[in-house]
């Protein structure tokens, strides 16, 4: 449909630089064959695009799993362990439910997630191809790939296993099957946008896109008749879809509890309306300015042909008979302008908004080719050539920084856990870290601690008591139980409340790397003889002394085991100066020294 929408340009469109697929030169009989120029940036483009996709297929396995991929995996776990899980946003679930059967541990099963991922990334890069194509040339189809691929959030990103890459892969089927007016993919383009939408509810940044193309195709449409049906087709199966998908998925994160379900659905529909509060308006413009001058920053030429880009199409709508098209064009970037509203416009976000943008790079390739065709003036090319090279250059260096194993420090803590503990256990981290264990506590993303720090109630105490964790991993600063400078000094919006700080730093210890145990530390001064001590987390411990001592009027040593209940207990030294009690019996711990790398790199 939008091949008619250009081949229906004028002459005086032509001369506009609007003229864009080389077809339709040579029927204008400016040129009689693709000029030798542009056949070599086509093949570079090629060569290009695919040396990118195996440095992807490389980077799957090498590059440092983010908290948010953990805590995307527990959620299938928390599924089919019968636990509760959040309404809104866990429809994958369903979808990834077989990871869970993969052999190996969590790690492994986030990495097969991830070819997943890529795989879509590459079908959204295939559907952007076309859409570029059905508006412009080859050239610019396969520009506006290589771009995608070659910017450094996506080489981040592009291939996580969470919401972004599933959600840019319907929105852009979405638009695809749109664009054929027939009615049956008219309804399966309804039900890609309601399983989008169950996805993440992000997918709402879409339909501005969405409904403008609707409205355009509608009055371009040569049966208008025809493509109303069409779209109240696609409307209508979307409704109904997101409905029936949303009500069949709380009934089965329910267990099929009717009951719980009715509860849940309006769960979820609070949960929306917190989330949006929170999320869609901060209060400020641009809540994340400094990750966007970052990207900025490593893609400076990506964004310079993306800007240069936009001011071609916004001169072009102008100047065009043609008016349709630029706006179709146009309406690709909209979701880029929610960068100055959404909190949560981290990196990844990018994913999400950034590949469709690029269809608006389609007017600059067109008017340096069209120099190259009319004026036979071939140094236009340098402007398509020179941005490749940039891009190529930088994203390749930015790439050879990754090719260390980032996924060691994760390994070792992972590999560990599953060591001493071989059946789950209840623990204390960041983000689900081992995401088939029960995670005690809540998700410390930094609008959780921002959250949890605005109720001013300490909570560890009680997930002491009544959840018994087996161990704690500190792998976010506010668990880091012997970082003294952070407590107490340097404390901010996600540090612990003191009450908590202190409750975990009295019944963990230190054990390997960022892994802490149940334990306590008991010190005797010259002349000390007796101390008292309270067990939270009861359990067996390994005693660990430089003498002797009586516990509870039990002679103890060195590397004994004793089953501690939980409440008060007494020590009386005979010549042990220093006593440690550490969960577990003779809990192993490595002969090597953990990695000195952190366990997450950050976004």
């Amino acid at each position: 449909m939008w091949k008619n929408i250009h081949s229906n340009c004028s002459e005086k469109v032509m001369i506009n630089f609007e003229k864009i697929m080389l077809n339709n030169f040579k029927y204008q009989g400016l040129i009689n064959e693709k000029p030798l120029p542009i056949k070599h940036i086509n093949i570079l483009l090629t060569i290009l695009i695919f040396a990118y996709i195996l440095l992807y297929l490389f980077l799957i396995s090498n590059t440092n799993i983010n908290w948010d991929e953990f805590n995307y995996l527990s959620a299938i776990y928390k599924y089919q362990n019968g636990n509760s899980i959040a309404p809104i946003q866990s429809f994958h679930v369903h979808l990834f439910g077989w990871l869970t059967k993969i052999n190996g541990k969590e790690i492994e099963q986030i990495i097969t997630a991830r070819y997943i991922q890529l795989l879509l990334l590459m079908a959204s890069l295939g559907i952007l191809y076309l859409l570029t194509q059905n508006l412009s040339s080859k050239t610019a189809s396969l520009f506006a790939v290589f771009l995608a691929l070659s910017f450094t959030d996506i080489i981040r990103h592009g291939f996580s296993f969470r919401p972004d890459p599933i959600c840019l892969f319907l929105f852009l089927s979405t638009i695809y099957l749109i664009n054929q007016n027939k009615r049956i993919f008219s309804f399966i383009a309804g039900v890609s946008l309601a399983i989008c939408f169950l996805i993440s509810i992000k997918t709402i940044f879409y339909i501005p896109s969405i409904g403008i193309i609707l409205i355009i195709l509608s009055v371009k449409s040569d049966n208008r008749h025809i493509f109303i049906k069409n779209s109240l087709t696609f409307l209508s199966s979307s409704a109904v879809f997101i409905f029936l998908f949303y009500i069949f998925h709380c009934y089965l994160i329910n267990h099929s509890s009717s009951v719980e379900t009715i509860s849940t659905i309006i769960d979820g529909k609070n949960m929306s309306q917190s989330a949006g509060s929170k999320v869609l308006w901060t209060g400020s413009l641009f809540p994340r300015l400094n990750i966007f001058i970052r990207s900025l920053t490593e893609n400076a030429i990506t964004y310079f042909v993306l800007l240069i880009g936009a001011l071609i199409t916004i001169r072009n709508f102008f100047l065009s008979n043609n008016k349709i098209r630029y706006t179709i064009i146009f309406c690709f970037i909209i979701p880029l302008f929610t960068l100055l509203f959404y909190r949560n416009a981290f990196p990844y976000f990018y994913v999400f908004i950034l590949p469709p943008a690029f269809i608006i790079t389609i007017p600059y390739v067109e008017k340096y080719i069209y120099i190259m065709h009319r004026y036979k003036k071939f140094y236009s090319c340098l402007l398509i050539l020179i941005p490749i090279i940039i891009s190529t250059v930088n994203s390749s260096y930015f790439i050879k920084n990754r090719f260390n194993n980032q996924l060691k420090p994760q390994r070792e803590i992972i590999n560990l856990v599953h060591k001493l503990f071989p059946q789950p256990a209840p623990y204390i981290d960041r983000n689900n870290m081992i995401a088939s264990f029960p995670k005690t506590g809540f998700f410390m993303s930094t609008w959780g601690l921002e959250v949890y720090r605005d109720n001013d109630a300490p909570i560890f105490q009680d997930i002491l008591e009544s959840k018994q964790p087996h161990f704690l991993i500190a792998n976010v600063r506010s668990l880091d139980l012997n970082d003294i400078k952070y407590f107490g000094e340097t404390k901010n919006k996600y540090s612990l409340l003191d009450e908590d700080y202190i409750i975990l730093k009295e019944n963990f210890i230190h054990h390997w790397g960022a892994l802490y145990l149940p334990g306590k530390v008991i010190k005797f001064s010259d002349g000390e003889k007796h101390a008292m001590f309270r067990i939270i987390i009861e359990g067996l411990y390994t005693v660990e002394s430089n003498g002797e001592f009586f516990m509870n009027e039990k002679g103890l040593n060195n590397n004994e085991v004793v089953f501690l209940h939980k409440g008060l207990h007494s020590i009386q030294t005979v010549n042990a100066s220093l006593i440690t009690l550490r969960f577990g019996s003779h809990s192993y711990k490595p002969e090597t020294l953990p990695s000195e790398k952190p366990i997450y790199v950050g976004l």
